[in-house]
């Protein structure tokens, strides 16, 4: 995480609260959520602020909001950054970079004040080796969530074509 971050030190119950209340905790018990809040890392985040940056080769990370509001950009072909999304409370980015390695295909600023949940690539790692099981439906809950971004991203496609 780019500074000027603060890290929070909760305790592994702590994060499991907060895990608790998103929608991320919807898919897991709360066994498995309190297991998994192990190895994610909470910090504060102060509006405009580049969390990820577009292109990004540094270790993978996957962040999840906790409370706060930020935009996802892209640069396009002419240089210019467009406006993808905006994220809040239960939304996650970086997921693609923590599964296949490759850099960030975007950035993201705060708009906010944001409280961020951050699962890095080693305790992505950590997770596999620990406990197979609790890393597959943690993996199970990726897939499902890039499967509906790839739908939705799918859709607006087919609207913009059927424009020109």
């Amino acid at each position: 995480m780019p500074p000027p971050v603060h890290r929070r030190n909760y305790e592994d119950k702590e994060k499991a609260e907060l895990l608790e209340e998103t929608n991320w905790s919807d898919d897991f018990s709360w066994p498995q959520i309190e297991y998994m809040a192990a190895y994610f890392e909470v910090y504060d985040v102060p509006p405009e602020t580049i969390i990820l940056y577009e292109g990004n080769k540094q270790p993978p990370y996957m962040g999840l909001i906790i409370d706060g509001r930020a935009r996802i950009l892209k640069i396009d072909v002419q240089g210019e950054k467009k406006n993808l999304a905006y994220i809040s409370k239960g939304k996650t980015f970086g997921e693609m970079s923590l599964i296949d390695g490759l850099p960030s295909s975007a950035s993201v600023i705060t708009e906010s004040d944001v409280t961020l949940m951050v699962l890095s690539f080693d305790n992505y790692q950590r997770l596999i080796e620990d406990n197979s099981a609790a890393a597959c439906q943690f993996l199970s809950k990726l897939a499902r969530l890039m499967s509906s971004r790839l739908r939705e991203t799918s859709c607006k496609l087919v609207d913009f074509l059927e424009k020109d």
